[in-house]
């Protein structure tokens, strides 16, 4: 497998990843413009937790120009910023919207979080809008307010078991003309052991950067060529070749290490990246712009022209060509990781790329698809692959069915959901766990039948839900000059899971011990896949608004009501698909268990009013034993018929009802959850003893036959 480049912290993931990118856009105080964004270029940073977190600079509270001083800006900027805090996508993305006012300009915004949403205001779960809460779609948000579809929205994440925290990634960014990169586990996002053409597909965080931030600008044109990753020992490396067209204006090498280095330091291992065309060393054509005297990357670019210290001409040389990368060592540097990405800027060739359609499930297909334009007019001939990095299995299932059990750690302010914490334990504590998702990687040739520049294919899916990953690979030729073009594209996606039993995923309702419903849901699929854990923020509630779920972390949830009753009518769906509608108390299997009349204590006196007070100690019967009902659940028992009715918890199971405007013979229903368990006569009610007011010698006569036959009154039903 490729060594990968991890940074200690997604912290500092963000940070060298943000400030990669600005490296590309920037340019030197000296020199020529060796920027790929257009003139006049702006750029905004937005941090936000539970809301956006003030600037320590105000100057980042609006747009800055791309100029020499962006980068110390930014460095600083995020210098000043620590982690922390609840995640409010919607707030750090109307903030940003709020800064790209100008729709006569191109607008694009990269959005980078790694948790769910959980706190105001959220972006809809199709990727459309922001609600004050959380909602599937525009029908059931609260305010809200439609996200612009003319300002480009590229997203990255961070593998996650978190199903709607991935849809929603995906369809922000597929709906906002742009793509999702999420990483294939906690840091990384590649290609196991290369493409068969010995391209390396390796990247974590500040990779996924570079390319989210690409593809912001790929209006104005640069590209990724090829991507390669893996350890610099005490041998050099040679990477595989990749080619060049002619006329290319800006050629940019993006190199990351998996450790900081100072400036002398960082020279040593500059010194050792030799770049040669054709065979030829050329290395002296590119001006090196690193990020920082204490740096984990920097930055080579070329507009293939050799300058003296002046900055003047001394030779140009044509863009076009076999390039190769040869890296050596310094002798007292420690071995490391890199990551290296060439970057072609030419205006000349536009791709498109996504997938079709734009929402996925499982037993239906990924199916690839690249428009190539070269200036304007569709290219043709070319040969062009989609790499599909398919799990090795389904994720959300795979956690439910394993036993272990974590203990939450509920630590800091904003905690990962007990199912996402079992999830990282695993993958840090348990191989074999690692091994059984492994993603597999499939290389479909895409087609153009029409000629016209439109590639496409498709790859079957089965049962495996989850996040997929797309690796394009271009390889064309310039129709007029008729040299080499080689590019590369990445997306993700997520694949979501199929239709979900909802008779076998209601696994019953019971009630807290503060009389609160609960129910027990357990979402399986009608193929007998888990959900899984770590999905709470996907289960949506309509008819309650104090609502809690557990996550038990084996896939299934309680979900606990505090202002509702058992009869209360409510919904439950899983990412917009509806599970269940009705009651709560008709929810499932109910956990209470069956009423055992015969076993329960129950006795009941009149006074001469038409009052009758009831004690009762409910047992209730399973399968396997009978147990007291328990208090705490007044509100699950309701007698019907009386006028009035009045139930207290007096503690250990006990429970007095008092029932006014009856008699010995009035007609009453008792009802407990949603189940009537008794319909008939007072008198009758579980074979109670019923004490009758007592008046006179016929009391006095009553109290001496139940001491000589030790028989109630009336008997028992």
């Amino acid at each position: 497998m490729m060594p990968l480049i991890r940074p200690l912290t997604r912290w500092e993931a963000l940070e060298s990843g943000v400030v990669g990118f600005v490296n590309l856009l920037t340019t030197g105080n000296t020199g020529p413009d060796l920027s790929p964004a257009p003139a006049d270029s702006q750029f905004g940073l937005t941090l936000f937790n539970g809301n956006v977190v003030t600037p320590a600079d105000p100057s980042f509270s609006a747009l800055q120009p791309i100029d020499s001083g962006l980068l110390t800006a930014v460095q600083t900027e995020l210098g000043a910023q620590s982690p922390g805090g609840w995640t409010s996508i919607g707030d750090g993305l109307e903030d940003s919207l709020n800064q790209l006012t100008d729709p006569a300009r191109t607008r694009a915004i990269v959005l980078f979080t790694d948790g769910e949403q959980n706190r105001s205001r959220f972006v809809t779960d199709d990727g459309l809008g922001l609600s004050d809460t959380s909602s599937a779609n525009q029908a059931g948000a609260t305010n809200y307010e439609a996200i612009p579809t003319d300002v480009s929205i590229s997203t990255i994440g961070i593998m996650s078991p978190d199903s709607e925290y991935l849809d929603v990634l995906s369809n922000l960014a597929t709906t906002h003309d742009g793509h999702a990169i999420v990483t294939t586990n906690g840091t990384d996002y590649f290609i196991p052991d290369g493409t068969p053409e010995g391209i390396a597909i390796a990247d974590g965080i500040p990779g996924a950067f570079i390319q989210a931030g690409i593809d912001a600008l790929s209006s104005n044109s640069p590209l990724i060529v090829a991507s390669y990753a893996g350890t610099l020992g005490s041998e050099i490396v040679k990477l595989p070749k990749f080619d060049i067209n002619q006329n290319l204006p800006l050629l940019m090498i993006h190199l990351s290490f998996s450790r900081k280095f100072e400036r002398p330091e960082m020279r040593a291992v500059l010194d050792g990246v030799r770049i040669y065309k054709d065979g030829t060393d050329i290395t002296q054509y590119f001006q090196l712009q690193s990020a920082g005297s204490y740096a984990s990357q920097a930055v080579l670019k070329t507009d293939f022209t050799l300058r003296d210290d002046n900055q003047g001409i001394l030779d140009q040389i044509a863009s076009d060509g076999s390039y190769s990368i040869k890296l050596t060592k310094p002798t007292r540097v420690k071995d490391f990781d890199y990551q290296i990405i060439p970057i072609a800027d030419d205006s000349r060739l536009h791709a498109e790329w996504g997938l079709e359609p734009t929402s996925r499930q499982v037993f239906g297909a990924i199916q690839p698809a690249v428009d190539l334009f070269w200036r304007h007019k569709p290219l043709t001939g070319a040969t062009v692959y989609a790499h599909v990095l398919t799990p090795g299995d389904d994720l959300g299932d795979r956690l439910a069915r394993n036993p272990t059990i974590v203990e939450p750690n509920q630590d800091k302010q904003d905690p990962n959901s007990p199912g996402y914490q079992k999830y990282l334990y695993l993958l840090a504590k348990d191989p074999e766990f690692v091994k059984q998702l492994g993603f597999q990687d499939t290389r479909i040739e895409l087609t153009d039948p029409d000629k016209d520049g439109h590639y496409e294919g498709a790859l079957p899916l089965d049962d495996i839900s989850g996040e997929y990953q797309i690796v394009y690979q271009i390889f064309a030729q310039d129709p007029v000059l008729n040299t080499r073009i080689q590019r590369l594209l990445f997306e993700s996606t997520y694949v979501r899971f199929g239709e979900i039993d909802p008779e076998a995923s209601a696994i019953g309702s019971s009630i807290d011990a503060n009389g609160h419903p609960q129910l027990i849901l357990k979402p399986i699929t009608t193929y007998g896949r888990f959900v899984g854990p770590a999905n709470a923020a996907a289960i949506q509630i309509e008819g309650s608004q104090e609502v809690e779920i557990e996550d038990r972390q084996d896939g299934s949830y309680v979900i606990t009501f505090g202002d509702i009753r058992p009869e209360s009518k409510i919904a439950i769906s899983i990412l917009g698909q509806e599970v269940y509608q009705g009651t709560v108390c008709q929810f499932g299997k109910s956990q209470l268990g069956e009423l055992d009349l015969e076993a329960s204590k129950i006795r009941t006196k009149f006074d001469a009013d038409g009052v009758a007070t009831i004690s009762w100690q409910p047992v209730v019967k399973t399968k396997t034993q009978k147990r007291l009902l328990g208090s705490g659940k007044a509100d699950w028992i309701e007698i019907r018929g009386p006028e009035q009715t009045k139930i207290q918890d007096n503690g250990e199971g006990n429970y007095t009802m008092t029932l006014v405007g009856v008699k010995s013979n009035s007609k009453i229903s008792v009802r407990l959850s949603c189940d009537e368990v008794y319909r008939g006569a007072l008198s009758q009610f579980g074979g109670l003893s019923v004490e009758p007011p007592c008046r006179g010698w016929f009391c006095r006569f009553r109290d001496w036959r139940r001491l000589i036959t030790g028989r109630t009154f009336l008997g028992t039903r």
